[in-house]
């Protein structure tokens, strides 16, 4: 899963739990990472990376999107 796609769909799950009173995007070097605060008043900061092996994922190409039933 690319890093955007990876983004979305953590902000997607934690904006649909009850527990989560807002979620806001901050920047830092070279990533924009989520200030995630619940409603307990207390906040938590992530930041997400995206690293592949040596021949890995090709970034520059479109991500092809793999479903439990293409690996068998």
């Amino acid at each position: 899963m690319r890093l955007d796609r990876f983004r979305e769909l953590l902000r997607e799950q934690f904006a649909a739990h009850p527990g989560i009173a807002s979620i806001e995007e901050y920047q830092v070097p070279s990533t924009t990472g989520f200030a995630v605060r619940f409603s307990d008043g207390v906040t938590i900061r992530l930041r997400a990376f995206a690293t592949a092996p040596p021949g890995g994922d090709d970034t520059s190409k479109p991500e092809k999107i793999v479903v439990k039933s293409d690996v068998g």
